[in-house]
């Protein structure tokens, strides 16, 4: 499957806001608008997701039912500006396919703003590992949760039309 045909897959979701003022030269800033990038990962899936927990359900969706030994799942995830999140105005969702299953954090929404967004991207994919996700019984549950794979500082790797 394209490039492409991915992106417009996982962009379905809420609208762009228009680019923020970077310091970057305008001729740069062009280049990126409304561009879904690729971010280069180290391998460590360093990066937590937050609220998942509040996403078990999406997550089943994504990488399957509960099992007695769990799940390592690894999907494609972007990264989108969340404009309209009542509890953070600068908050960052993470979704796989057209499901939202999480944020970054607070801190990490700000870099991501501030460094890939303000580019003028309309989102950043990367790799994610979805993990958890088993039932012994007994009570004995594990949710799922998910990681990213980036480096900081963010470097992009590939670029396609949004």
């Amino acid at each position: 499957m394209g490039l492409r045909r991915i992106f417009k897959e996982l962009m379905a979701g809420p609208p762009k806001r228009p680019a923020e003022p970077s310091g970057q030269r305008p001729s740069e800033q062009g280049k990126l608008a409304g561009k879904v990038v690729i971010l280069r990962g180290s391998g460590d899936f360093d990066l937590q997701v937050v609220g998942e927990s509040h996403r078990q359900e999406e997550l089943k969706r994504v990488a399957g039912p509960y099992t007695n030994d769990g799940r390592r799942v690894q999907e494609l995830a972007v990264m989108m500006p969340d404009d309209s999140n009542p509890h953070d105005s600068n908050a960052v969702m993470v979704r796989i396919g057209a499901v939202r299953v999480g944020y970054l954090d607070r801190e990490n929404a700000r870099l991501w703003r501030e460094e890939v967004f303000a580019t003028g991207v309309s989102g950043a994919g990367c790799q994610a590992i979805i993990t958890g996700g088993w039932d012994r019984g007994r009570g004995d549950i594990g949710m799922y949760g998910v990681r990213l794979d980036v480096c900081y500082p963010f470097v992009v790797i590939a670029m396609d039309d949004a």
